[in-house]
């Protein structure tokens, strides 16, 4: 209990209060700054109590009751960490305490084996194993799929004994110990574990690096009248489960606690474990009509076909689900469904683009709230203005006054459309004027009052979107924000200054993806600015080529990836596609195309992987036009790269080029894994960030501090005699599936005019020259003796 200023004052005789307020009442202040150090002290001794326990302590108090249960800090103030420290020591050594650690040190679902487990050895009448086979049953289709890279971790087969040590070689423990002159090029993988896995004292820690983020009444993207895909876009896409929640310390995690794509095989022998029922939406469901199709109706199919006519056709009754593309055939025999819905889970590295997670504390919208609002999609709620289409809500924000300064077009849950909003019907917003295009859900509060929810929605539009600003002069630019929109299309800016904000959303790089996942029409830009003094804002996204007048003001890209789907490609550059584009500023992302700009105002924690041709009219892959100004630092950046004086940044000699690239599991736009850095990559890469953690957009995951955390944890509580090493799933590049003709036998496919001109081209030189990266993996089958 704490005494206010008037009731001390109180107990004073009157006498010297008469004589206080007679002076001016000195001696009630001296009383008032008195009772305000009591109330410190008094909230001191109150806080003991709570300081005495972990979860309530105050957080300088968390390294201090630490220190009493020899806890060793890999993180700040890890209060969960400390507070579970007993619990780990009574369980040390233990694979339900490995894996628990795991999972809390790097925040990544992990699963965690004892190799001695997994060998061959002669059997004991002491401890019989009846399921401990020395031999693989062929006949066991679930085994034999087990063995591969992704569903290694719960491979129960047993192999001979390998010698060689599972724990990574020791390394330099100061990463910054290869100087920027002599950056360590190393693949990952050397860091991570060694080259041996079944022996006695080997265990291996999986990490999952995907996220299922689901998604809930999505339309399915239709070909014909009883074909359709489960991506909105219409690219293969694999089915992902939602990983089920586990209890600390009660069991050892399972396939279906960890984020993986499902296999046909899988999702046959085990039906009700990832398609939903009637009240639960499961990790996958279809929805025909309004109706959700039972499980019994569903067949497991290869759909993998090119020709549709290929793709197998359903008994009556049934549908056809390929859970590893994503596609959904109907019988020919039923009548073709009018409407498709579908709930499903799609993998992704991060909350990164246009996705069905939560985009709320990304989304700054004005704090006086909005002027207009009006609603676009299927189940509008009532008392809200609504619009048959976006087009039209567009066409509603173009009459308005000017007056009308901050307006919103809500996109209603999986909103799906094709647009036009170029030409005459393009957006127009005056200067000072603000336009959210924002995906989101519809809820309502305590007043009945309409508050959209943007954490599981997402727009899929189709088209073309052209925004007019206001007058160039004007003190306070206009501006124009998306939001949780997936465009397979493009953005212009064609005249008047104009703020254009990309929040957490998607510009199909190609300007759409075909169905095998190549661009429509790849190196095409996704945004064009034209008109002087605009501003261009790229945060969480995904886009392909940006072509913006050096009259710009300026383009900042944040944690986001621009494509150009191939290093030779323009990334970015002035309109004509070889000039100087405006100035750039470049935070945590990958660029994957060339570069010329004005000035690189600020380029941190990137990578840039860009190429120049043999011969061309570009003088460098990266190229800044004025070098006397500006910032490079912690960037991998292309040989030869015309910038300014730059900090710590990976960079090696053109013959050394090729040993210091990044090496991605997947470069391809619809991956599960588009973007990730694989086992194969540079260590100087993974550990090349202003913070020791990996370039490049998903530099904010820290999977190097995760890495670096479980290592040290697993030194600590792996039992006597054994060692580990770190496995990332997924890990190994991608292979792609070539389309036809794209082989020819010695010779790329680019080679072929060349071989019906000339007989015989130079099929080195072909391959440098070619738009494609080297983690692609190419048709090319050599024969005969002039290729030696």
């Amino acid at each position: 209990m704490s005494l206010g200023v008037e009731e001390v004052y109180a107990l004073l005789p009157a006498i010297f209060r008469t004589r206080d307020a007679a002076a001016g009442e000195p001696l009630k202040s001296l009383i008032g700054v008195i009772c305000e150090q009591v109330a410190v002290l008094q909230n001191d001794l109150d806080g003991l109590y709570d300081d005495a326990f972990i979860e309530t302590c105050s957080p300088w108090v968390i390294p201090y009751i630490g220190d009493l249960v020899g806890w060793q800090a890999i993180t700040p103030a890890s209060r969960s960490e400390v507070a579970d420290t007993i619990g780990y020591r009574r369980r040390k050594g233990t694979l339900v305490a490995l894996e628990q650690i795991g999972r809390d040190v790097t925040g990544r679902p992990t699963h965690v084996v004892e190799y001695f487990r997994r060998l061959i050895t002669a059997e004991s009448m002491h401890h019989l194993r009846p399921h401990h086979a020395s031999t693989l049953n062929l006949r066991h289709g679930t085994a034999l799929e087990n063995i591969s890279a992704a569903a290694m971790p719960f491979d129960d087969s047993n192999r001979t004994i390998d010698v060689r040590r599972i724990a990574p070689r020791a390394r330099m423990s100061d990463s910054r110990a290869a100087s920027a002159d002599a950056p360590d090029n190393a693949p990952l993988d050397v860091l991570l574990h060694g080259a041996g896995r079944y022996n006695i004292p080997e265990a291996g820690a999986f990490l999952w690096r995907w996220q299922a983020c689901p998604v809930r009444n999505q339309p399915a993207f239709r070909i014909d009248g009883r074909r359709f895909m489960f991506s909105p876009l219409g690219n293969d896409m694999p089915l992902f489960n939602e990983p089920s929640g586990i209890t600390p310390f009660a069991a050892l995690s399972t396939r279906l606690n960890v984020p993986q794509p499902i296999s046909r095989r899988e999702f046959f022998d085990a039906p009700a474990t990832f398609y939903g029922s009637l009240d639960d939406a499961g990790s996958v469901r279809i929805i025909r009509d309004g109706v959700p199709v039972p499980r019994c109706e569903i067949c497991v199919c290869d759909l993998a076909s090119d020709a549709l006519d290929r793709w197998p056709t359903p008994a009556a009754g049934h549908v056809a689900l390929d859970p590893v593309l994503g596609r959904i055939a109907f019988s020919s025999a039923d009548v073709p469904p009018a409407d498709v819905r579908l709930d499903y889970c799609y993998g992704f590295p991060a909350h990164v683009g246009g996705g069905s997670y939560d985009r709320t504390p990304n989304l700054a919208m004005p704090e006086d709230g909005f002027d207009w609002t009006i609603v676009v999609g299927d189940e509008t709620p009532s008392g809200v203005p609504t619009a048959d289409s976006l087009d039209d809500a567009v066409a509603l924000w173009n009459t308005l006054p000017p007056a009308v300064r901050t307006g919103r077009i809500v996109l209603l849950d999986m909103y799906t459309a094709h647009i036009d909003l170029s030409g005459a019907q393009a957006v127009k917003i005056g200067a000072g004027r603000q336009l959210w295009i924002v995906a989101g859900e519809s809820h309502v509060d305590a007043n009945r009052a309409f508050v959209p929810g943007f954490t599981g929605s997402r727009a899929t539009l189709f088209g073309d979107i052209d925004a007019m600003g206001g007058a160039s002069d004007a003190t306070t630019a206009g501006e124009l924000c998306l939001s949780g929109v997936q465009l397979a299309g493009g953005v212009s800016v064609s005249s008047g200054a104009l703020t254009l904000r990309i929040l957490d959303s998607t510009l199909v790089p190609g300007r759409g993806i075909a169905r095998d996942n190549e661009p429509l029409r790849p190196g095409e830009p996704s945004i064009v600015v034209s008109s002087p003094g605009a501003t261009v804002c790229l945060v969480n996204a995904i886009s392909g080529p940006l072509l913006v007048t050096p009259a710009a003001s300026i383009v900042r890209i944040c944690s986001s990836i621009v494509d150009a789907t191939s290093p030779h490609g323009v990334a970015f550059a002035g309109l004509d596609g070889l000039g100087e584009g405006a100035t750039l500023h470049v935070e945590d992302s990958t660029v994957i195309g060339k570069v010329h700009t004005y000035m690189m105002e600020l380029a941190s924690n990137s990578i840039f992987l860009a190429r120049a041709r043999l011969s061309g009219s570009w003088r460098a892959a990266l190229w800044c036009t004025r070098r006397q100004a500006g910032c490079v630092r912690f960037c991998y950046l292309p040989a030869l790269a015309l910038l300014p004086r730059h900090y710590e940044c990976v960079q090696g000699e053109p013959q050394q080029e090729g040993t210091l690239m990044p090496h991605f599991v997947s470069l391809r736009f619809g991956r599960p894994s588009y973007g990730l850095l694989s086992g194969a990559c540079p260590i100087a890469i993974w550990q090349g960030a202003d913070d020791e953690g990996q370039l490049g957009v998903y530099h904010s995951l820290d999977e190097t501090q995760a890495v670096t955390n479980l290592f040290t944890r697993l030194g600590e509580y792996l039992p006597f005699a054994l060692e580990a090493g770190i496995f990332l799933i997924p890990a190994r590049g991608e292979r792609r599936r070539p389309r036809a003709g794209f082989a020819y036998y010695g010779y790329p496919s680019g080679a072929a005019p060349a071989l019906a001109a000339s007989g015989a081209p130079d099929a080195c030189t072909a391959i440098d020259e070619r738009d494609v990266d080297d983690d692609l993996t190419q048709g090319y089958v050599g024969i005969g003796a002039h290729l030696i």
